[in-house]
This record gives structure tokens, C-alpha cells and sequence, in this order.
């Protein structure tokens, strides 16, 4: 994971014989140079220089340091101090100083008192939805906090303790806060769980990446819709494929509208479809196309983007039938000319 050059950074700063261990407190803990000198060239026209004096595989332990000249105890450096300019000098040794960074202030101080931090709960179940009960736990990283709940309209409801597992049967937002010792709240932490109708099905004629499987293989029917960021996890990705799916409704029913939600971000690879055709059948083996409805957003617009492609209906049905199709290869102007690219879908919607 080397996160565009940020560990290199990393190291070559502790390469030169000091490290930031704290980000965002201004000071580097010394450490071992992997080099005899090291001169930074500060952008305000300055420069600071770290000698490392008897430095070897055996060597490695500061014995004594000096600034400018100037006995230096500390077995850190501030930032800055840093910025100053100047020159800094350690003498390395085989063994561990008893006296260098010795003492009450040679020490880097890291401890946090001023602002606490109280750990948000986190909220787990099986799944986001369900279709009868789900069972859900709330736990906490804190180990002398207690847990307090709310279900439904957090404004209105009044707190409860948390001490055994939640059984809901509706669709319920529940929100959780961390309460420590001296009363002391987190902030809070909320989760939707959605009661879906029973009796639906779905059929897959398409393969799934198994790094976009979203919750898996309902996850096309389970009322959760994923946002125009496709790493969220809400998004099922198809690559190189058509996506073809049929619905069962479990019985016949009314059905007014038929859609299906899709994404599209180029520089991922992925394109809105270039048609959706949605059909009917009443036994699910003869299907009556309803639409085909053709992709109008153009191709080459950078950004992401999510779209319903839809189609209004009166009729009586139990399956409903959806096919994809492909956007095809990378165009030759884009970055990934002649590779697959991916079609992204979150949910088939039957109103």
C-alpha cells in the first residue's frame, strides 16, 4: 500500500534520524540515521543539518547530542526548532545511553488529557435489511463505558441502557452513544435496518465481481441504494458482461413502474449501459419485452454520476425480467483503450 509516495516519505524522513510518531504534534522523536550527514534545505531559505559521528551497524544508540554547538538532552526535536537552520550532532554508540533523554522534559510528551476522545459504539448485524425479525448488537471499544439506544426519531425518544441484543420487526433506525465513567457522552452513531416484502426472488444470469458483490446475491432487491461513489459497497460491478436478471415476485401482482439504478464514472472503467430492456411473464418461462430504453448520457463525461433507467406500467405479473447490455471495450481516447469495462447496478426496483 504505498498510498502515492506517502510511506517513502515516511521512511526517508527516518532515514535522516528523525520521526514524526505523532502526526500533527510538531516534533520528531530522534531515532537511528541511516546516513552520516543529512542537510535539509528549509523552504525559508535556511538550512539544517544532522551529523551522525561514529555511525556503523554496531553503533546505533544515541550517547550525546548538541545543537550549534550547545549540549542537547532532548531525545526529541521540535519542529521549530527545525526551521531555524543550524547544525545538529550525535554521537552513536554500542549500547543504550543511561543519561542521554534521561530526566523529567528530555522526553517526547504524547499523553492527551485536555480533550478526551470517548469512542463511538459501533451497531452490527447480519444484515442492513430483513424480512421478518433481525437481531442487532451494539458494542463498544470503550471498556468503562456504558451504551445508551434510541430507536426511531432520536429527538423525541428518550435514552435506554444497552444490555442485551435488540430484536426489531420493523424497518427502525436505532442510534448509539458511548457514556464513560464521569458521564461523559461520544458522539452519536446511527444505522437504518429496512423491512423488505417476503416472498421476492432473484435470479442471476450475469457473475458478479466478488470485490463489488455488495451484500451478495439479493443485493439487487434488498431497498438498499448505493450513492455516486461505487466503493461504498452498496454497488454490485459486472466486468466485460451483460447483466441479466429475473425477478420473482412470489404471486402475481399490480405493478406500476419497473427501474434500475446504475453508475457511471469513466475514469473506473465504468459506463451506463448502453440499453436496459425490461420485460414481464406471468410463469416465468415466456416474457413480454415492456421498453428498451437506450443511454442518452454521453460517454465521455468526466465525474461520477448515477441514473434510474425506467419504464411506467399497468400490468399483472410475478417475474420481472431485466437485461443490461454492455457498454462494450474502452473507447480508443480513453486511458484504458480496448480493455473491459464495467457495468455498476444497485437495485431493481418493482413499484
Amino acid at each position: 500500500n504505498e498510498d502515492c509516495g506517502q510511506m517513502s516519505a515516511w521512511y526517508v524522513l527516518s532515514a535522516t534520524g528523525m520521526y514524526a510518531v505523532t502526526p500533527g504534534l510538531p516534533y520528531y522523536t530522534l531515532g537511528v540515521p541511516a546516513f552520516n550527514e543529512v542537510t535539509y534545505n528549509l523552504e525559508n531559505g535556511r538550512s539544517f543539518t544532522f551529523k551522525a559521528l561514529h555511525l556503523s551497524d554496531t553503533n546505533k544508540y544515541i550517547q550525546s547530542a548538541t545543537l550549534n554547538g550547545v549540549n542537547y538532552t532532548k531525545s526529541y526535536l521540535p519542529h521549530s526548532t527545525l526551521m531555524e537552520g543550524g547544525e545538529f550532532v550525535v554521537e552513536m554508540g554500542p549500547t543504550p545511553s543511561n543519561t542521554f533523554g534521561v530526566g523529567q522534559g528530555n522526553q517526547p510528551h504524547s499523553e492527551i488529557t485536555n480533550n478526551h476522545i470517548i469512542p463511538i459504539p459501533f451497531i452490527e448485524a447480519d444484515k442492513k435489511t430483513f424480512t421478518e425479525a433481525l437481531q442487532i448488537k451494539i458494542g463498544s471499544n470503550c471498556s468503562d463505558c456504558n451504551i445508551e439506544f434510541k430507536l426511531g426519531d432520536a429527538t423525541d425518544t428518550a435514552w435506554t441502557n444497552y444490555t442485551q441484543p435488540i430484536i426489531i420487526k420493523n424497518t427502525t433506525t436505532i442510534t448509539a452513544v458511548s457514556v464513560d465513567a464521569y458521564g461523559k457522552r461520544s458522539k452519536p452513531v446511527t444505522s437504518e435496518f429496512l423491512k423488505i416484502k417476503p416472498g421476492r426472488s432473484i435470479t442471476l444470469f450475469s457473475n458478479y465481481a466478488n470485490q463489488y458483490a455488495a451484500e451478495g446475491n439479493d443485493a439487487l432487491i434488498d431497498r438498499l441504494k448505493g450513492s455516486n461513489n461505487f466503493r461504498t459497497g452498496f454497488w454490485q460491478g459486472y466486468q466485460g458482461q451483460d447483466v441479466v436478471a429475473i425477478v420473482d415476485l412470489g404471486k402475481m401482482e399490480e405493478v406500476k413502474r419497473i427501474s434500475a439504478g446504475f453508475l457511471q464514472d469513466i475514469r473506473s472503467w465504468i459506463w451506463f449501459p448502453e440499453q436496459v430492456e425490461f420485460y414481464i411473464s406471468e410463469d416465468g418461462q415466456v416474457f413480454k419485452q415492456l421498453k428498451t430504453i437506450k443511454n442518452t448520457f454521453s460517454i465521455k463525461k468526466e465525474g461520477s454520476f448515477t441514473k434510474e433507467f425506467g419504464v411506467e406500467t399497468h400490468a399483472k405479473t410475478r417475474y420481472v425480467k431485466m437485461v443490461a447490455k454492455n457498454f462494450g471495450v474502452c473507447p480508443d481516447w480513453h486511458l484504458g483503450a480496448g480493455g473491459k469495462t464495467w457495468i455498476f447496478v444497485d437495485e431493481i426496483t418493482i413499484e
